[in-house]
């Protein structure tokens, strides 16, 4: 349960902090499970510039910069409050559906996507990014 998310974390921070995300632009990189705890710890991090900012070198543009044009998908991350984290900080365009299917039970699945489709915050047009709009628009070759 925990380090899933610590994982993907630590992930995302590994790519930052060595310069994988300066160095190739043009990846859109999808972070799984909502980014782990990247959204909520991102203020902590652009923190860390001025407090070790030679562990920050790499990112000439800032930790927001980088951080902020990854997409983040949703698989295991529709509570409310994860949700709410994560579109504090990214916006509805840079956010995909995930589910871990077929890693998670049929009955998890269903609470997932319930989740997300009775999330109070969200309007039915950004459920439509999440859903597919914005994975067209990330394969292209897929719209027919």
């Amino acid at each position: 349960m925990f380090e899933f998310v610590c994982d993907t974390s630590r992930t995302v921070l590994h790519l930052l902090t060595t310069g994988v995300f300066e160095r190739y632009p043009n990846i859109n990189f999808i972070i799984p499970h909502a980014g782990g705890v990247i959204p909520y710890l991102a203020g902590r991090i652009k923190l860390y510039e001025t407090l070790a900012p030679s562990t920050f070198k790499k990112m000439p543009k800032g930790v927001d910069h980088y951080l902020k044009r990854l997409y983040y998908d949703t698989a295991m991350s529709t509570a409310s409050a994860q949700l709410r984290c994560l579109t504090d900080y990214i916006p509805f365009e840079q956010i995909v559906i995930g589910t871990d299917y077929p890693f998670i039970p049929d009955e998890a699945l269903t609470l997932v996507l319930d989740q997300l489709r009775q999330c109070d915050f969200i309007s039915d047009q950004q459920r439509e990014l999440i859903y597919y709009k914005n994975m067209l628009r990330l394969f292209p070759k897929f719209v027919q």
